[in-house]
């Protein structure tokens, strides 16, 4: 595999695979406060910007982060719309194990309220996430 490592945190690592150009975050087990949550998605963001990937894949099991209400909104109207900018096209996750984080996780994700329109899934299996995010399934 091909990985170049554009940042690491504390709270998550984010790869780019040359190849496929496959965006990969991976969430650690770090508690954040909201406004950290933001930060960490406008660097996302900017990734995305640098190196434009068609996909993106994000394992959030160990994500502890339950997501607010009006974050979400500006998820919708600000983070997503920059993605489909950038060519972003499909979405793939793994979500928590905690009820409330994998809620909070779909509920982001409402597509009917996002601004533009990113085709967002969710799985169990890391091998299917990956799959749908480079676009080999339907």
């Amino acid at each position: 595999m091909n990985d170049k490592l554009p940042q690491s945190t504390k709270e998550c690592d984010m790869y780019i695979n040359a190849d496929t150009k496959l965006y990969t975050v991976i969430w650690k087990p770090e508690m954040m406060s909201d406004a950290r949550f933001r930060e960490l998605l406008n660097l996302f963001s900017e990734v995305v910007k640098k190196y434009q990937p068609q996909g993106i894949y994000v394992d959030a099991r160990q994500h502890k982060h339950t997501i607010l209400s009006a974050t979400q909104t500006w998820h919708d109207e600000v983070i997503i719309p920059r993605y489909a900018t950038c060519g972003v096209k499909r979405m793939a996750f793994i979500t928590p194990e905690s009820i409330f984080s994998e809620l909070s996780h779909k509920k982001i994700f409402e597509q009917d309220k996002a601004k533009a329109k990113i085709d967002t899934r969710f799985f169990n299996s890391e091998a299917e996430a990956i799959s749908f995010a480079l676009g080999e399934m339907a």
